[in-house]
């Protein structure tokens, strides 16, 4: 019968406590009501322990939602500070790109400083040579680069040479096309390695 007693106590203050703030404000007719729940509870405490427990059982569920709302908060903060770090690590990755974009463009501006001007001279190479003058110089201003026209300058004589070919027989129709149009001194000239060298140290036999 004691056990009757307590369960019923705890069912009472299971059902009425969201109401103690507002119990004072009770309505005759709730105040009616709740007495007789109070007294049908007492008549069958079966559903008066079924009461119980299943307030134990939403306290419970209630405890374990309150541990997950706490964990997804805690996940939640994790990601955010996952996707700060990783947004830096992008901005970092992004100004050593920047960087390194600029240091090869200085780098190739300085291979392109350095790179020789002119006519890749290296091997073997014929021009043609249209005339030497010894008074008569063309301005030394009018040698532009990459003119395919380079001056000579060599015994106080000024040589003008034009083309350049790994051919002998490219440069050789470049010099009858010249004695035709009225150059008759035009003769092919090799070189190596920009030396000047003879057509027999070419290995050109000429007749």
């Amino acid at each position: 019968m004691r056990m009757l007693i307590h369960l019923f106590i705890a069912a009472l203050f299971l059902a009425v406590a969201p109401y103690q703030v507002q119990a004072q404000d009770l309505t005759k007719d709730e105040k009616k009501y709740w007495k007789d729940q109070a007294k049908e509870y007492k008549r069958n405490p079966a559903a008066l322990k079924e009461l119980v427990e299943e307030a134990e059982q939403a306290r419970k569920q209630k405890r374990e939602m309150e541990l997950k709302l706490t964990q997804l908060e805690a996940d939640r903060i994790s990601n955010e500070n996952q996707i700060n770090q990783m947004q830096q690590e992008i901005s970092d990755l992004n100004s050593r790109l920047i960087a390194a974009q600029n240091a090869i463009q200085q780098l190739n501006e300085e291979k392109a400083a350095m790179a020789p001007r002119g006519p890749d001279m290296s091997g073997l190479v014929f021009r043609v040579q249209i005339g030497a003058y010894g008074k008569t110089n063309i301005p030394a201003n009018l040698d532009q680069e990459n003119d395919n026209m380079d001056l000579e300058t060599e015994g106080g004589l000024q040589k003008i040479l034009i083309g350049h070919y790994r051919s002998y027989q490219d440069a050789d129709q470049l010099k009858t096309h010249m004695q035709k149009i009225g150059v008759k001194d035009a003769w092919v000239v090799p070189y190596r390695d920009g030396v000047r060298i003879t057509l027999a140290e070419a290995g050109i036999e000429v007749n």
